[in-house]
């Protein structure tokens, strides 16, 4: 028997909205970062408001919603006296840091504000330390070549990138970060993130982090890693802390040495492996005492990191980042960082489980991702456990680019394979900068780790779709 899907008023996630970015936070934000930017008749209050409007109701075109905002037809939309040329022009000329500024400032009110509900399951794991956090990087979809600009331009052409970091216990957006440069290097943007964080904070990541480097930042940081193994990342192994058979499979707990000291300091890190037959699973971690955090612990905690790449699936397929209204970096990341405070919003008043809170059994299966938000123009959200999004049909649809073919790259962007879930096509090419054309593949950021959330298959993995249940490391 299908589940009912509990349906939440929007009008909560406004109130919400209007109480904590008010025009005295505004003010002070504007003070904190501008430069040379001056008011003028669109306030910051007044973009912001605009924006996050414009996530919520997905109008066809910003004309459309200036139209509605200036008429008052819409009451979500700010009734500004002046012409859409005024607009667009401020969203050209003002700097993302304003919006970034002001979603940084209305998280931490909602981080001390929200006590960890989500990811029951690992509460005990969480009481360790300060914070369990995600850490992921994605790419914007392409942009479809509808801009008489880009006619006669064959290669597909990205305005972007993002860098996320997700709080598995307050199920909240904590950093969120936007670069015009698609191609942009993840791990400098990665490491600037963990420069932010508190100390004795635990942070989950793919393989892109199994490096000596990234460790070496997380302990300049005083914090804390568990991520999946990098074969390129040399290991030697130092002393087996524990060997024990588990589920049918051997599982090994080894104090190693990273790395060859010769792009980064060597670390002494615990390189846990569990094999069953061709199955093995790998991840590295830096919490060398196992009484924090046992062997066990570090597998069943890894599977988890699939939730950020389900919150990139919420910005960008239910809050409609996939669809860009401006093609300007500057409006890009407006529209970008007011979908990161509508998604902060709606986690916030949705009063919703995690689909993974019950009491896990122990028959080895994949770990239930959790719910995700679905906001449509209908006015209200649903919240869905088994799908990761339902979008409501009035809301305007997401527009991807379709190209796949190779013309001369400009970025240097080394090619991979192209992954699709499901029926929506991902993005698929990465770029310079907004307007620089290239044609070489990137990975798709729903394809995650190649392994849909749970750890590889022999040495590379399962290359795409989730495991099988008979192969998936046990929950314990």
């Amino acid at each position: 028997m299908a589940k009912r899907a509990k349906t939440i008023d929007l009008l909560r996630v406004v109130d919400l909205l209007q109480e904590h970015i008010t025009p005295a936070l505004c003010r002070t934000v504007f003070g904190a970062v501008r430069k040379t930017e001056r008011q003028r008749v669109w306030t910051l209050e007044a973009l912001i408001r605009f924006w996050t409007a414009v996530v919520l109701r997905a109008p066809k075109a910003l004309s459309q919603a200036l139209v509605d905002s200036l008429e008052g037809r819409d009451p979500t939309f700010p009734r500004i006296e002046a012409s859409p040329e005024a607009f667009f022009q401020r969203c050209r000329d003002l700097r993302p840091a304003f919006f970034a500024e002001v979603f940084q400032r209305f998280t931490t009110r909602l981080v001390t504000a929200v006590p960890p509900r989500y990811a029951a399951e690992v509460a005990p794991v969480r009481a360790r330390f300060t914070a369990i956090v995600i850490l992921d990087g994605s790419r914007l979809a392409a942009i479809a070549h509808r801009l008489k600009l880009l006619w006669n331009e064959r290669a597909v052409v990205l305005p972007g990138c993002l860098l996320g970091v997700y709080d598995l216990g307050r199920g909240l957006c904590r950093q969120l970060t936007f670069c015009a440069d698609a191609a942009a290097s993840e791990m400098t943007r990665a490491k600037a993130a963990v420069a932010a964080l508190g100390p004795d904070t635990l942070i989950l990541g793919d393989r892109l982090y199994g490096t000596a480097d990234f460790f070496a930042a997380l302990a300049h940081q005083h914090c804390w890693g568990v991520v999946r193994r990098n074969r390129q990342l040399s290991l030697h192994k130092l002393q087996r802390l524990r060997k024990r058979r588990i589920h049918g499979g051997l599982l090994e707990d080894w104090l190693v040495r990273a790395g060859t000291g010769a792009s980064a300091p060597r670390q002494v890190l615990r390189y846990i492996r569990w094999r069953r037959g061709g199955t093995r699973y790998e991840v590295l971690t830096n919490v060398l005492a196992p009484a924090r955090l046992s062997a066990e612990e570090a597998l069943d905690l890894y599977p988890y990191r699939w939730s950020v790449e389900r919150m990139f699936f919420d910005l960008k397929e239910v809050l409609n980042l996939n669809r860009l209204y401006a093609a300007n970096p500057n409006a890009v990341a407006m529209q970008v960082y007011a979908a990161a405070i509508v998604y902060n919003a709606a986690r916030r008043k949705s009063g919703g489980r995690l689909s993974n809170s019950r009491r896990r059994s122990s028959t080895p299966r994949s770990p239930r991702p959790p719910i995700s938000t679905c906001i449509g123009n209908s006015g209200n959200a649903r919240f869905g456990r088994d799908t990761a999004a339902c979008i409501s049909v009035s809301s305007a649809a997401a527009v991807a680019g379709s190209e796949r073919h190779r013309s001369p790259c400009r970025s240097n962007t080394e090619p991979t394979t192209v992954a699709r879930a499901g029926s929506v096509p991902r993005a698929v090419t990465g770029s310079r900068s907004l307007m620089c054309a290239v044609a070489d593949v990137s990975r798709s950021y729903l394809s995650g780790d190649e392994f849909n959330g749970n750890l590889g298959h022999g040495d590379g993995g399962p290359r795409g779709g989730r495991p099988q249940p008979d192969v998936a490391y046990p929950i314990l």
